[in-house]
């Protein structure tokens, strides 16, 4: 059966091969456990979270490499919950019998640009995506664009 502490041993052994252990952690963030603890509940296992860890962290490191310095850490996970959508989308693909329905298709890659925008407004892409939220010709799907006025 696999545990929390299976999960987090997960995160950080991706983040060290990923991004290499001068930059991995030395211990887990105070909500991880009960991170590992939801996903577990909600039907992840530690083959599908290894997947999501690499594949989303593989997508973080090109950034750190594109837009990052060797100091600047904002381009790595230090959280489990940095995977929350990515892990809740893996887990419903994976009980839809590896089918991704289309929200998840379409939306959780707006909710992805919108988080990434919110942190750092440098990283939206305007020639792919459009105009950023709040701008005229903003091209968010409207349930996303609901559930960030909700959250603001």
């Amino acid at each position: 059966m696999t545990t929390p502490d299976d999960i987090i041993r997960a995160f950080d052994d991706c983040l060290d091969y990923i991004f290499g252990r001068a930059l991995g952690r030395d211990n887990p963030h105070a909500t991880d456990a009960a991170t590992a603890r939801k996903w577990l509940a909600d039907g992840l296992t530690l083959v599908i979270a290894v997947i999501v860890f690499h594949e989303q962290m593989n997508w973080m490191h090109e950034k750190f490499l594109r837009f990052g310095n060797a100091k600047d850490r904002s381009y790595l996970p230090s959280a489990l919950k940095v995977f929350n959508d990515n892990i809740e989308t893996a887990i419903r693909r994976h009980q839809n019998g590896g089918q991704l329905d289309e929200w998840d298709r379409r939306d959780s890659q707006w909710r992805a640009r919108v988080k990434g925008w919110a942190r750092n407004p440098r990283l939206w892409r305007q020639d792919m995506w459009g105009p950023p939220p709040g701008q005229p010709g903003c091209r968010l799907p409207r349930s996303v664009l609901v559930e960030l006025k909700e959250a603001a």
